[in-house]
C-alpha cells in the first residue's frame, strides 16, 4: 500500500493544476494534496523517528513552521483568514516532509518510481503539444483568474512561464537517465538522446517564456560545471540559439513578442507590493498565504482581485515573498536550509558516476528554479516542489544504489 501510493502519486503529476477543487475562491484541494497527506499518515512513524535524530532540515522546517504560524496568528483578523493561512501552510510542509518516508522506500521502489517519473513527465510535454494545438488560450477561464497565454504552451500547469521551468526539469532528468544506458549501441544512445531533447525542448521554447530562457541558460551552465564535460555547453548553447531562431514569430499576440514589455511593469509594481507588506513585519513576515488579506487591508488590491486574482496571494519574486510573508527570520533559515541541501547533493556526488550525473541534473534543476524565482514565485510553486523532493528522495535514498 505504501509504493502503491508513491506510484499513483507520480501517475497524477501529468495533471499539473487541472486535477485540484476550488472549496472556495480563497481555497483549493487537489488530488495531490490528498495522496501526500495518506502517504504521511501511512508513515508517521518513519517521520516520527526521522525527527527523533535532530539535524539541520529538522530544525528549520519547525522553524518555519511555527514562524508561518506565529506571523498568521499576529497578522489575520477572522478564523477564515487564519484557515486559508493554514491550509498552505500544512501543503507546504506535507510536500517537504515527504521527502522523508522516500529515504527508506526498497530500492525496487526507487527503481519503479524513477522510470515512471520519466514517463509521467512525457506524458505531459504530450498533454502540452495536444493544448498548443488544439487549446491555444485561457480566455474562457479568465473569469477564474488566469491569463489568456494565446499562442503559448501551458499544458496542465495553465502558465506557460511555469511550464517553461518544468519542462526544464524534465529535459535535465532525462539527460541524467540518458547517460545511464550503458548497454544500448553508441548510435542508438545518441538518436534516443536527439530525438528525446527534440521531444522536450521543442516544447519548452513553444512557452515563449523568457524567465525560462534566463533559467535554461543559467541552469545549463551549472549542469556543464557540475558534470565537469566542457563541450557540452556549447551543445546546449547551439540548441538555445537554434530553438530561439525556429520558434513561431508574427503568429499574433502580446504573448510570442519576446520584446514585449507590459507584464514587466505589472510584476514591478507587484515586487513594490511586496515590499511595502514586507517593512510592516520586517522580522517575522505576515504569515503564509495571508497576502491577499494583507494587500487588501493596505489598500494595494481592490476587493474584486482579492477574491478571484491569482496574482493577489503571491508576490512575482520568491525572494520579496520569503522576505513579506516571513520577515528577515525565515529569509535566513531559507538560506541555511538551502546551503545545507546543496552542500550534501555535492558530498554525495563524489560517491559514483550515477551519482554524479543525477546530482548535477538536481543542482541544475534547482538553479533553473532559483533564477525564475527573481521573476515568478517559483520557489513556492507546489509542482516544482514536489518535483525537488521526488528527485531528491530518489537521490539521497538509503537503500542501495541510485543505478537502474
Amino acid at each position: 500500500m505504501k509504493n502503491f501510493l508513491f506510484y499513483f502519486l507520480i501517475a497524477l503529476l501529468p495533471l499539473g493544476v487541472i486535477a485540484r477543487l476550488n472549496i472556495l475562491p480563497q481555497l483549493a484541494v487537489s488530488i495531490v494534496d490528498i495522496v501526500v497527506l495518506c502517504i504521511l499518515a501511512i508513515n508517521l512513524r518513519v517521520i516520527y523517528l526521522f525527527f527523533k535524530k535532530t539535524n539541520i532540515y529538522v530544525v528549520c522546517i519547525i522553524a518555519l513552521f511555527f514562524l508561518g504560524l506565529v506571523g498568521a496568528i499576529i497578522h489575520v483578523t477572522s478564523f477564515f483568514e487564519f484557515l486559508v493561512s493554514f491550509s498552505y501552510s500544512l501543503r507546504f510542509f506535507s510536500y517537504i516532509l515527504l521527502f522523508i518516508p522516500m529515504l527508506y522506500l526498497p530500492h525496487k521502489s526507487i527503481v519503479i518510481i524513477k522510470n515512471e517519473l520519466l514517463i509521467s513527465s512525457f506524458v505531459f510535454i504530450l498533454l502540452g503539444y495536444i493544448q498548443y494545438f488544439y487549446y491555444p488560450s485561457l480566455r474562457n477561464l479568465y473569469y477564474l483568474g488566469w491569463d489568456e497565454h494565446l499562442y503559448r504552451l501551458f499544458s496542465t500547469l495553465l502558465d506557460p512561464n511555469y511550464a517553461g521551468v518544468y519542462i526544464l526539469l524534465i529535459f535535465y532528468l532525462f539527460l541524467s537517465s540518458y547517460t545511464l544506458y550503458k548497454k544500448n549501441l553508441y548510435i542508438k544512445n545518441i538518436l534516443l538522446l536527439l530525438s528525446g531533447s527534440v521531444y522536450v525542448l521543442g516544447a519548452f521554447f513553444l512557452t515563449y517564456s523568457r524567465s525560462s530562457y534566463v533559467a535554461f541558460i543559467i541552469s545549463a551552465f551549472v549542469f556543464v560545471f557540475m558534470l565537469g564535460k566542457k563541450r557540452f555547453l556549447l551543445i546546449l548553447f547551439l540548441i538555445f540559439v537554434i530553438g530561439i531562431l525556429l520558434v513561431p514569430k508574427n503568429i499574433g499576440g502580446e504573448g510570442v513578442n519576446l520584446i514585449r514589455t507590459s507584464s514587466i511593469f505589472s510584476r514591478v509594481d507587484a515586487m513594490n507590493n511586496g515590499l511595502y507588506v514586507f517593512t510592516t513585519s520586517p522580522v517575522i513576515g505576515v504569515g503564509f498565504n495571508t497576502l491577499r488579506f494583507t494587500n487588501l487591508k493596505l489598500g494595494l488590491i481592490s476587493k474584486t482581485d482579492s477574491t478571484f486574482s491569482h496574482a493577489s496571494n503571491g508576490i512575482p519574486n520568491s525572494y520579496i515573498f520569503i522576505l513579506a510573508t516571513m520577515g528577515i527570520l525565515g529569509f535566513i533559515i531559507f538560506l541555511v536550509l538551502g546551503f545545507y541541501l546543496v552542500s550534501n547533493v555535492v558530498r554525495k556526488m563524489k560517491n559514483g558516476k550515477e551519482y554524479k550525473y543525477a546530482g548535477s541534473a538536481i543542482l541544475a534543476s534547482i538553479s533553473a528554479i532559483l533564477i525564475q524565482s527573481f521573476f515568478e514565485n517559483s520557489l513556492f510553486y507546489t509542482p516544482f516542489m514536489l518535483w525537488v523532493v521526488i528527485t531528491c528522495g530518489i537521490f539521497f535514498n538509503k537503500n542501495k544504489s541510485i543505478k537502474k
